[in-house]
């Protein structure tokens, strides 16, 4: 569940995004004193491609590019 700003960046411009009124300008909207571009554009990537809009969606990713790229870095433990 989303806490506190949450609720309306990137909520807002995801509920806008499905309604068809999301403008470009809008991805550039303050949040916690800065104008995050890219992961707004992650989040809306993100509910675009599942068609929803989860929390947990971004942490899974996220867990998987890690391990993978965890994965790639470590070397060859077999001996």
């Amino acid at each position: 569940m989303p806490y506190g700003d949450e609720w309306w960046t990137p909520g807002g411009q995801i509920v806008s995004f499905f309604h068809g009124t999301l403008q470009f300008a809008d991805l550039f909207q303050q949040h916690n004193e800065s104008r995050k571009l890219f992961p707004n554009l992650f989040y809306l990537l993100m509910a675009a491609v599942t068609g929803r809009w989860d929390v947990k969606d971004p942490m899974v990713l996220l867990f998987v590019m890690m391990c993978e790229l965890v994965r790639r870095l470590r070397p060859d433990m077999r001996s």
